[in-house]
């Protein structure tokens, strides 16, 4: 079987989303600075037509960005045992598992240490991408 390593491509597009959130939010604490100044219809219509629609890019390249992250590290830890172990075991044994096993699992089968659950980024792994990422952009949507 032929593997696409395309997780160099994911974190790219998850990196320039990550890059014009940072530049649009910048925008928006700009914006947000001059909405303070207005009051009555000319603040409602300043909101309305000039900071929600740079707010909206904000969370839509947010999205993007935490959905191509966790594409790459899925991508990534799958591609690693399909190397080691091959693409067979891994698809027969190992696809079905939940990311944050995969890096459990996968790293003690090939190096027989274990992944460091102690350290930041297993924490990481457990907040940033969860086992239902659907309920984790909710989660955003909702704050």
């Amino acid at each position: 079987m032929i593997r696409f390593q395309l997780y160099s491509q994911m974190v790219r597009i998850a990196r320039g989303n990550l890059d014009l959130a940072l530049e649009f939010d910048n925008e928006v604490s700009a914006l947000s600075d001059t909405l303070k100044n207005l009051e009555g219809l000319e603040a409602e219509s300043f909101e309305h037509y000039s900071l929600s629609p740079v707010k909206e890019k904000v969370e839509d390249y947010c999205v993007i960005a935490l959905v191509f992250s966790a594409l790459a590290v899925e991508a990534y830890i799958y591609d690693y045992a399909a190397r080691k172990l091959t693409d067979n075991f891994a698809s027969l044994h190992l696809d079905k598992l939940d990311l944050v096993s995969k890096w459990v699992v996968i790293p003690k089968l090939i190096t027989g240490k274990d992944f460091p659950k102690d350290e930041q980024a297993f924490c990481l792994l457990n907040y940033a991408l969860p086992t239902s990422l659907e309920s984790q952009t909710i989660e955003y949507f909702q704050l």
